[in-house]
């Protein structure tokens, strides 16, 4: 083999290993930027959807959210919740506002058809799906995700085969109330996206599906969630809600 042919072959490997090298380079720096942006979090606006189809049963909730935070910790917002269900002729329709007043928390909440707020003490405020809880679950299984560019996003979507042991439903299941009977999590056919903003690294989308189709019957569970108006909620804009 002549020197000519040595430089040849050398230069296809290099070319050949370099974007692995990249790829794992540019993994990193993603998750470090997206576990940093985390910190630049105080408020956001949640739309999320769920939807479960059941033996020819549907169940539908749709939550609307503002929320405020410090240090990742909720200590104000409003929520807007609808639900319904095919056993279930009656819409659940309920808004809240949780807030603190004069150093104790307190949660208010009206039904569809009340006229004024009901409000009682609260010992914590909590609304799942939670973003950082997300992020975090995001970030415990990166080896089990794939990154994609898509124009001014990134696209995570969830590698059946790198996360073989990982269990999916276990991890979200509080997060999205999730809860099946006579059906295994090994036997659900499952599929999760992310979408993460290329600028901000903050995250903008989460796609839950869950699949079966087997002796027990057939079932169907979907959930979407969309994150947008970083930064952008304020406190008079909750508060006026009760007025």
């Amino acid at each position: 083999m002549n020197k000519k042919n040595v430089l040849v072959l050398l230069l296809i490997f290099v070319l050949l290993i370099l974007p692995a090298c990249d790829s794992k380079k540019g993994t990193k720096e993603f998750y470090d930027k997206a576990s940093k942006a985390k910190e630049d979090v105080k408020s956001l606006k949640m739309d999320s959807n769920f939807t479960v189809k059941t033996n020819g049963k549907i169940s539908t909730q749709v939550l609307k959210v503002d929320a405020m935070y410090s240090d990742t910790m909720l200590y104000k917002a409003y929520a807007l919740s609808e639900g319904s269900a095919s056993s279930d002729l009656k819409d659940k329709y309920i808004e809240t506002v949780l807030r603190a007043e004069d150093n104790e928390l307190y949660m208010y909440t009206k039904l569809k058809n009340d006229k004024e707020w009901k409000k009682q003490k609260a010992t914590g405020f909590f609304i799942n799906p939670d973003y950082f809880n997300i992020l975090d679950i995001i970030f415990s299984i990166k080896d089990s995700l794939v990154i994609e560019e898509a124009g001014e996003e990134y696209k995570l979507v969830f590698d059946k085969e790198k996360g073989k042991d990982v269990d999916l439903f276990e991890l979200f299941k509080d997060e999205f109330g999730l809860n099946v009977s006579g059906i295994k999590s090994d036997d659900l056919d499952k599929k999760m996206v992310f979408i993460f903003d290329k600028k901000t690294h903050f995250l903008k989308s989460v796609t839950l599906d869950f699949n079966y189709n087997g002796k027990a019957g057939k079932l169907i569970l979907k959930a979407t969630v969309d994150y947008s108006g970083f930064n952008e909620v304020n406190e008079d804009s909750i508060d006026d809600k009760l007025k």
